[in-house]
């Protein structure tokens, strides 16, 4: 990466030191990825990330998986990145990782807003949510999610994947269950048309 990025090998070599050393990479760097846990998966990528300067960062949920020592120093890239004249871009499900943001903005019911402040439905606004999952084997029966308490609707797609219109408490067991037979969760959104 440090040579696709204009480096010479020993800068290169210099700068991924540095920089999973601050994030605290473990094992260490001659450990495979794909040995790694997702932590220090992420402290991989984003080592490649601020490896070279660029104008501008995208950092999709770079804070998950980092324990919170890592969210201290990728706090510390960032600012690092902000006063060397790059754009970040950042986007995550927590507020709080903003930090010294310039700018904050959250989607709430598909339009953009501004600030982090989410509005917050009434209980009775959201009485379902709304899973998708999708098949991990050839045992995972679609028709037997049905059967499950708690779901109102099931919606078998083109793509083996299924949505499922579940009643809010019943939710977490739902997607258990769910995964005890043989399904990975996609995604869970909340569910305001009375379905």
């Amino acid at each position: 990466m440090g040579r696709i990025r204009g480096l010479d090998s020993r800068t290169a070599a210099a700068r991924i030191e540095s920089v999973l050393e601050r994030l605290e990479l473990r094992p260490g760097p001659d450990v495979a990825v794909e040995l790694l846990s997702k932590g220090n998966r992420q402290k991989v990528m984003l080592a490649q990330a601020f490896l070279a300067p660029v104008d501008a960062l995208v950092l999709d949920e770079p804070y998950s998986g980092l324990d919170p020592d890592a969210h201290h120093f990728l706090t510390d890239l960032v600012d690092e990145a902000r006063r060397n004249g790059a754009a970040v871009l950042i986007s995550a499900h927590r507020s709080d990782v903003f930090g010294t943001a310039d700018r904050t903005q959250r989607i709430d019911d598909g339009r953009l807003h501004e600030g982090t402040e989410a509005r917050r439905p009434a209980p009775a606004e959201v009485a379902a949510m709304r899973v998708t999952l999708a098949p991990r084997n050839a045992d995972a029966d679609a028709a037997a999610l049905g059967d499950l308490g708690g779901v109102r609707s099931v919606n078998a797609k083109a793509d083996a994947s299924v949505t499922l219109v579940v009643d809010r408490s019943e939710t977490d067991r739902v997607i258990a269950a769910a995964i005890a037979t043989g399904w990975s969760v996609r995604t869970v959104q909340r569910q305001r048309d009375p379905t």
